[in-house]
């Protein structure tokens, strides 16, 4: 079977979303199947390659995933042509995938990360881009795949409920690699040695900090805890990329105006190679998201047998496991309370949940 992927961001633009897909593309290859992806052309790629098996082919939407919305049509119509089925995800792939579906007579299917639905009023955006992104949603929905894949139980809920029937959704988890998110304890111990961090309560936040990823209720919770915990040092590990920039800016804005660095660093990303060995410092992670369609953060986490504290929230219990304790959204009180508490001891312990690159490919 040829199979062509239409996604905006691939490897090795760095990502949750863009692991799934490498892991699947490459996985479907190594089974034999012929794989393309059409995506964005980004800095220092090439606008033709095959990587693993996986032919590649980017176009130049001036690194804008909202230009690649309908620039791909044109590409997208072209490669169709030789494929029996078309695999795309939300949200700026879907109008590209979806036409040269139709024209070319091919099966679409998607793949849902999450629906934010009434959600979009409750991030701090404005209204008009909160309605602007509900009805683009709502739009994505109705363009009536063949097959809708939810990434968790709690995403198939949600497209349940914009009325997509229920045979045509299957949950199927995302993967991670476990071979990746091994601890460390001797790079750990090395690295918080040189930053200096040896004599903190090291709490751990890291990924995006986009407006879903609720980074700053978590700041806002820390001088709450400070009397309890005086040795505490929230490191937050974020992307500083154009997306993110004034989200970040206002989280650094809201520390040096309330005098708080001495407890809160907001340091850039770093290589996925060395991740681990920085979220395996913490002695708690913290993931205050609003909403989440997986939780990559919530598994990785866990994975690496770290005590996590998160927001009780769509895919985040259901994903979660060993020792953990789950707090309201937005509510910076409850944070604070739930690390006080942790780092008293008392969390929850269950048995691990475990998510195989293997079983999503399968």
């Amino acid at each position: 079977m040829k199979i062509l992927f239409i996604i905006e961001y691939y490897h090795p633009h760095i990502g949750g979303v863009e692991n799934v897909f490498k892991n699947l593309t490459e996985g479907l290859v190594k089974k034999g199947f012929e794989v393309s992806v059409l995506t964005m052309l980004l800095d220092n790629t090439k606008k033709n390659e095959i990587i693993s098996g996986v032919k590649i082919t980017r176009i130049n939407s001036f690194k804008s995933r909202y230009l690649f919305t309908f620039l791909a049509i044109p590409t997208a119509m072209k490669l169709a042509k030789k494929s029996d089925l078309i695999h795309t995800t939300t949200y700026n792939a879907t109008l590209a995938a979806k036409i040269a579906g139709i024209f070319n007579k091919k099966k679409v299917i998607i793949t849902i990360h999450e629906i934010l639905g009434r959600n979009w009023f409750n991030l701090g955006i404005s209204k008009i881009k909160s309605y602007v992104y509900f009805f683009i949603e709502k739009i994505i929905l109705s363009l009536n795949f063949n097959k809708y894949i939810a990434v968790s139980n709690s995403t198939k809920r949600q497209i349940i409920d914009n009325n997509i029937p229920s045979k045509r959704i299957i949950t199927i988890h995302n993967g991670i690699n476990y071979n990746h998110w091994k601890k460390n304890n001797r790079a750990s111990n090395n690295l918080k040695k040189r930053l200096n961090l040896e004599n903190n309560y090291l709490l751990i936040f890291y990924g995006r900090p986009g407006i879903s990823k609720g980074l700053f209720d978590l700041v806002k919770a820390i001088p709450k805890v400070i009397k309890d915990i005086p040795n505490i040092l929230l490191y937050a590990i974020v992307s500083h990329d154009s997306d993110n920039l004034k989200e970040v800016q206002k989280v650094k804005d809201w520390v040096k105006y309330n005098q708080m660095d001495k407890y809160i660093e907001i340091v850039p990303s770093v290589k996925y190679k060395d991740l681990p060995i920085y979220v395996n410092m913490g002695d708690l992670i913290v993931i205050p998201s609003i909403t989440e369609g997986f939780g990559f953060v919530v598994v990785e986490s866990c994975a690496l047998n770290k005590i996590v504290i998160a927001s009780d929230t769509t895919s985040i219990p259901e994903v979660i496991s060993g020792d953990y304790l789950l707090f309201e959204p937005k509510n910076s009180e409850d944070i604070a309370k739930k690390i006080v508490k942790a780092h008293k001891g008392n969390y929850i312990t269950i048995e691990k949940k475990k998510f195989e690159i293997s079983t999503n490919i399968e």
